[in-house]
């Protein structure tokens, strides 16, 4: 096999499935979808993060996590804006508190509501045509909306355990730079990662996932410091806005992310949906491929078992890749 050949074959298949992934983007209506989100998420924010201190609150050990984790949330991943939104949002959660029973199920049905619009917008990116039973669902983001706070504080609980032993304090003291530098990035890859695997009614395989989670969460670190450039050397929201500036800010913020969630699952998804340009396939290729789908699809045939077209289009990227 021609070395070149190969490295421009495989340069071929990366622009081909770059520009796949841009087409199925605007097709799906990716911009549409994630102002969709920004305003759930605008309306589910308090609902999440009062349900999540509730949990906290029902284990002592954690509650002196609680405002380490929120610092570092908004410190990471909101940019140029995080203390303010943080200080709004914190202010909206401690009125949400003091509401009655009636209140606070209302408060954990805007929560579960804004999950299941996640998993409608990734069930449409993946083409699900059979989508989970409420209760189904609903059982699925309630483990995620009681279990997640818990794992996230039990995770920071652990790392601060570890971090404070005396051989490992001298190590940290000298990464401790590039540790707060990359944590965020890892975080935002494996819980994307997380999303794209368990959020689709459908099978998705883990590496695919992994892959689409890293580019999103490099993608997600661009779009932030970006962002957090723009914001500071560009005041145009501050000179029109004034002191309601965070507000637009913070919107325009959670759209890019939702944004860069969308073509990280665009990514995922266009693995399993892309396939080699017919028309870049030689004559000759194209015959053999041909017969040995009839050749498969014949001995399925004689013993009575159906082919699926993942079995064909797996059949038929081994059959391209292999001459």
């Amino acid at each position: 096999m021609n070395p070149s050949k190969t490295k421009k074959e495989r340069m071929g298949f990366w622009i081909s499935f770059s520009r796949h992934v841009w087409v199925r983007f605007q097709e799906d209506r990716c911009t549409f979808i994630a102002s969709s989100l920004t305003l759930t998420t605008l309306l589910s924010l308090v609902p999440l993060m009062a349900v999540a201190l509730a949990i906290f609150s029902a284990f002592p050990d954690f509650t002196q996590l609680i405002t380490e984790i929120q610092d570092f949330l908004f410190r990471n991943f909101v940019p140029a804006a995080g203390e303010v939104v943080q200080k709004y949002i914190q202010d909206f959660v401690s009125q949400a508190q003091r509401l009655k029973a009636f209140g606070i199920v209302f408060l954990i049905i805007t929560a579960l509501l804004m999950m299941a619009t996640i998993d409608n917008a990734l069930n449409t990116i993946w083409r699900v045509k059979v989508k989970r039973q409420w209760v189904r669902i609903f059982l699925l983001y309630w483990a995620i909306l009681t279990l997640g706070p818990i794992l996230v504080g039990f995770s920071v609980g652990l790392t601060s355990y570890f971090v404070s032993l005396p051989v490992i304090s001298d190590a940290a003291e000298q990464v401790g730079s590039l540790i707060a530098t990359a944590l965020p990035f890892f975080l935002t890859a494996i819980a994307l990662t997380m999303a794209y695997v368990s959020i689709p009614n459908c099978k998705v395989r883990i590496g695919h996932a992994l892959f689409g989670g890293i580019i999103a969460a490099l993608l997600f670190e661009l779009a932030k410091r970006g962002f957090a450039l723009y914001i500071t050397t560009v005041p145009t929201y501050k000179l029109v806005f004034g002191t309601f500036a965070t507000i637009p800010i913070f919107l325009v913020w959670v759209y890019l992310s939702w944004l860069v969630v969308l073509f990280g699952a665009e990514i995922v998804h266009g693995f399993t949906d892309h396939h080699p340009d017919w028309s870049e396939i030689s004559r000759e290729n194209r015959f053999s491929i041909a017969l040995q789908i009839i050749s498969l699809c014949y001995g399925r045939q004689k013993k009575g078992i159906p082919v699926s077209k993942d079995v064909l289009a797996k059949e038929f990227v081994h059959s391209s890749e292999g001459e």
